[in-house]
C-alpha cells in the first residue's frame, strides 16, 4: 500500500519545495550517469534502482537519512551513498552525475569485484541489494540487520521491494502425490527464449524454422526478440524430472 504523508509532512513538503522552472516539462529524475571506466553495468542497474517507485519513495521520504546514519560512528553504508544519489538525481539538475562515491563504497563492500574491469550486472545488483540490507532498519527489526540478504523474514526496504517466495510443486506420475516447497528469493534467473527469426529474413533451405508455428507465447516473430512474459512462461513451464533428480 502506498505510504500517505502525514499533514505535518505535507506542510514541510509545501514549504521546502521549489519548482523546477522551465525544465519541469522533462520527467522528474531524468539525469544521466557518467561512465567511470567500464562501469556501464553499474550505471544501468543504478538507473533501474533510482526509478523503482517503492525504493525511490523510501529514500526521497528521508527514511534513510545519511546524516543521521553516519552521526554516531562513520561506517560503510551503500544506503547512504544511494541517498546521496537520489538527492542528486531528483534535484532538477540535468548534467550527468558521476557516481564515484558509490563505486568506491561498492568496491569496499564487494572487494572481490573491485577493479576497472567490466563486471556482471546481475552480480552487481545482488551485492548492492545485500549492501542496502546490511545497514537498513525496518519496522519489524529496529536495529541493524545482521542476517544475510537471502533471509525471507526480513522487513528492510531491500526485502520489501525485491524479495519473494519461489514455489516449487513436484507431482509423482505414479501416485499423483504433490510435494510443495517454498524458498525465499531476491531474484530469479530467466533463460531467454530461443530466437524466432522470420524465414523471409533468413530462409531455411528445408523450409523449417525449428518448430511448428511462427513463434512461442511472448516472442515477437521476425525479430528474434524475447519478452518478459515469454521468459516467465518458459520459467514456469512444467518439466519432467529424471529418476535421479
Amino acid at each position: 500500500r502506498p505510504r500517505v504523508p502525514t499533514p505535518r509532512e505535507q506542510l514541510a513538503l509545501r514549504q521546502g519545495s521549489t519548482p523546477l522552472g522551465d525544465d519541469s516539462l522533462f520527467p522528474w529524475g531524468l539525469r544521466g550517469l557518467n561512465n567511470l571506466g567500464n562501469t556501464c553495468f553499474m550505471n544501468s542497474v543504478l538507473q533501474v534502482l533510482l526509478h523503482t517507485p517503492p525504493l525511490r519513495n523510501y529514500f526521497l521520504s528521508d527514511y534513510h537519512n545519511r546524516t543521521v546514519c553516519q552521526k554516531q560512528t562513520p561506517h560503510l553504508c551503500l544506503g547512504c551513498d544511494l541517498d546521496t544519489m537520489y538527492s542528486a538525481a531528483f534535484s532538477g539538475g540535468r548534467s550527468p552525475y558521476s557516481p564515484a562515491e558509490f563505486l568506491h563504497s561498492w568496491w569496499q563492500h564487494a572487494a572481490n569485484l573491485a577493479s576497472y574491469d567490466q563486471q556482471d550486472a546481475h552480480e552487481f545488483f545482488i551485492s548492492t541489494v545485500d549492501g542496502i540490507h546490511a545497514n537498513s532498519t525496518s519496522p519489524c527489526t529496529p536495529t541493524r540487520i545482521n542476517r544475510s540478504a537471502g533471509d525471507g523474514d526480513c522487513c528492510c526496504i531491500a526485502h520489501r521491494v525485491f524479495s519473494g517466495l519461489l514455489r516449487s510443486d513436484v507431482t509423482c506420475t505414479v501416485c499423483s502425490y504433490t510435494s510443495t516447497t517454498y524458498d525465499p528469493c531476491i531474484d530469479i534467473s530467466l533463460d531467454l527464449e530461443l530466437s524466432i527469426v522470420s524465414d523471409k529474413i533468413f530462409p531455411d533451405p528445408n523450409g523449417d524454422i525449428g518448430w511448428s508455428g511462427r513463434g512461442s507465447p511472448g516472442s515477437i516473430p521476425g525479430l528474434g526478440t524475447s519478452t518478459l512474459l515469454g521468459c516467465l512462461d518458459r520459467f514456469t513451464r512444467p518439466e519432467r524430472l529424471g529418476s535421479n533428480e
